[in-house]
């Protein structure tokens, strides 16, 4: 019976560790390294796979430490997540947080110097966002849509090529920056009482979503010049016809007016599938 109690907790744990990790943002961090890398290559050598993976681990340790720091807006704002509902303690999640990035930072040196440098250079910018960037008027939203871009960079640094999917990371940066700013809307009470000082609590939710979904027609365009360039081909434009621009038209049109929080949280949740929908279109036009 004992044996059984302690196996329960064990695997109450580890599932623990693995929310505050948000593994949707580990696995996409990981594929947009590998996409980029084999659509820079051409191939998936063992290094682009052991970048991807060193990428994956970096973002756990940052959304980790990022959850650390913003424990006392989250317990107002999100207070079901790992940390507020004391299912870890903080101690705890610096050092997982700790030990990823050690890891991270150890299969980057396996892959070569030069991702290695630049997983250093991620993770200080990942430790300046937590600590003094979050609480910012757009800087920390344009740092996190930044630092997304920059995994078609990881990639194409461990096959050698880092220019060739730029175009990829201008999309993703796009993307991810327009998310942010719809974050921190959603987030708007919490932050308020916080004394944050975000795009919304300092130019008001009306004005960010204005911005938001100006965000969101740029990334409709964006994601077409790939094809433009000719980079990508008509598979990759019909695709993004029938999987992400629906999407995007929904999400544009749920947030006219003055949406609830729960209608920002559905646009959220659904902005995801969107950009599962343009990895898949990548793919598939490149490689299938």
């Amino acid at each position: 019976m004992d044996t059984s109690n302690k196996r329960t907790k064990n695997l109450s744990l580890l599932n623990a560790f693995l929310r505050l990790s948000r593994p949707f943002t580990c696995v996409t961090s990981a594929l947009s390294v590998l996409i980029a890398g084999a659509y820079a290559a051409n191939s998936l050598p063992l290094r682009l796979i052991v970048s991807s993976i060193s990428a994956a681990a970096l973002a756990a340790a940052g959304n980790m430490y990022n959850d650390v720091i913003d424990l006392p807006v989250d317990s107002l704002n999100r207070p079901e997540r790992v940390l507020p509902k004391g299912q870890i303690s903080p101690t705890s999640a610096l050092i997982a947080s700790a030990m990823l990035a050690l890891f991270s930072l150890l299969l980057a040196w396996f892959a070569n110097y030069k991702v290695l440098l630049f997983a250093i250079f991620t993770a200080f910018l990942l430790w300046s966002y937590s600590n003094y960037l979050k609480n910012t008027v757009l800087i920390g939203n344009l740092l996190i849509g930044l630092l997304s871009g920059m995994l078609s960079v990881y990639g194409g640094l461990a096959v050698g090529n880092p220019l060739r999917p730029l175009l990829l990371g201008l999309v993703t940066f796009v993307g991810i920056t327009g998310r942010e700013v719809l974050k921190t809307i959603a987030d708007f009470q919490g932050d308020s009482i916080m004394g944050l000082r975000t795009i919304a609590t300092a130019w008001g939710t009306h004005m960010s979503l204005r911005i938001c979904q100006l965000i969101l027609i740029f990334f409709i365009f964006t994601t077409l010049i790939p094809f433009m360039a000719h980079q990508l081909g008509f598979k990759y434009f019909l695709l993004l016809l029938i999987g992400v621009l629906p999407i995007v038209v929904l999400s544009l049109v749920k947030l006219i007016g003055q949406p609830s929080v729960k209608t920002l949280r559905f646009v959220l949740l659904v902005q995801k599938f969107a950009f599962i929908s343009w990895i898949l279109a990548v793919v598939l036009d490149r490689f299938v």
